[in-house]
């Protein structure tokens, strides 16, 4: 199958540190291409993959959302244009955007069949201007917000599972990990930290947006002894850190739609203890791999549990639901889903 990958610009693909959806877009581009099939991916031009590499931007883009937020939106733009010309004089069976909006306005106009994935919360308004359109979304629990689009699967994130080592014996600290902002819970893992004597580690970064809530609010929780903050690390050095914690604390505060570093920290064979909102009920069985709690309350209550949960279970988990092999053959699926739902309006154009 001749398939074009879209990743999203703001990363390259994979991310140097933090990036989720870059990181799906990779593991999903060298699983397909391990299964035979011929691979484009749009991306920055420092990217590195297995597939046949188009350059659509220099540099990932980020920073330039809180510096320049014209610049940023310009260059999206640009990328759409870029990528919808390459689009029109090459010729694929499929056409998988991670991009979002605002390819998403544009893809209709293309000869070859399109499918997006929707990693963030899905705006309402897609109901109205998309319904022609195929999306996949990435848990059920993520198409609350916009039931009404047309959707034509759920394919759960996957991760190279060969790159993440297990470990029976762990040290004597809990993991906060990801990105620190309100809707992820940071103070909450700090005072579940505080509240049953535990040493937290956090290893996570800062976007522009959310520096000042980190400087007046979170900074100040950190003491360097119990609350410890070793920033941002790459792909490598996280892991280290991840496989050696007794848990991962994730007390979310909104509707996660997924949440790679979950199943990250499974695959280390780490327990993972967060609130039941979003996807995480679909993606844990509470009690076997993890503690699912109603509230801050029962979740700092849970840290008596951790000893409860057998390592090995974790990542036999993710061994059976969240490789890059299952979450590549579930797009396979969808791929050919919507081949077949496009063949005939394709044609008649």
């Amino acid at each position: 199958m001749n398939i074009a990958l879209l990743a999203p610009i703001e990363e390259s693909v994979p991310p140097k540190k933090y990036g989720g959806t870059e990181r799906v877009v990779f593991n999903l581009a060298e699983q397909l291409v391990v299964l035979g099939h011929n691979v484009d991916l749009y991306a920055t031009g420092d990217s590195t993959t297995s597939a046949n590499l188009i350059p659509v931007t220099e540099a990932p883009i980020r920073n330039l959302i809180a510096y320049r937020p014209r610049d940023w939106f310009a260059k999206q733009i640009e990328a759409v244009y870029f990528v919808n010309n390459k689009l029109k004089h090459k010729t694929y069976d499929i056409i998988h955007s991670h991009m979002d909006e605002p390819f998403t306005m544009l893809n209709k106009y293309l000869r070859d069949p399109v499918v997006t994935t929707l990693h963030n919360p899905v705006p309402p308004y897609l109901n109205q201007g998309y319904k022609d359109q195929h999306f996949v979304s990435i848990s059920n629990s993520q198409r609350k917000l916009s039931p009404g689009l047309n959707y034509v699967s759920t394919v759960y994130n996957g991760i190279d599972i060969t790159k993440f080592s297990f470990n029976l014996k762990p040290k004597n600290y809990l993991l906060f990990l990801g990105r620190i902002s309100p809707d992820k819970g940071i103070e909450q893992a700090i005072t579940i930290a505080k509240a049953t004597y535990q040493k937290l580690i956090i290893v996570a970064k800062v976007d522009p947006p959310d520096r000042i809530y980190y400087r007046n609010v979170v900074k100040p929780l950190i003491n360097g002894r119990n609350i410890v903050y070793l920033g941002e690390m790459e792909e490598s050095k996280k892991i280290e850190i991840l496989r050696d914690a007794k848990a991962l604390l994730s007390p979310i505060q909104w509707d996660e739609p997924f949440g790679l570093v979950n199943i990250e920290a499974l695959a280390c064979g780490v327990p993972v203890l967060t609130l039941n909102r979003g996807s995480m009920p679909e993606i844990f069985k509470d009690g076997k791999v993890g503690v699912l709690a109603n509230n801050i309350k029962e979740l700092t209550n849970s840290i008596k549990k951790i000893d409860k949960i057998k390592r090995i279970d974790c990542r036999e988990h993710v061994e059976k639901y969240f490789t890059s092999r299952t979450m590549a053959l579930g797009y396979l699926r969808a791929y050919r889903r919507v081949i077949k739902l496009e063949s005939p309006s394709k044609k008649a154009k």
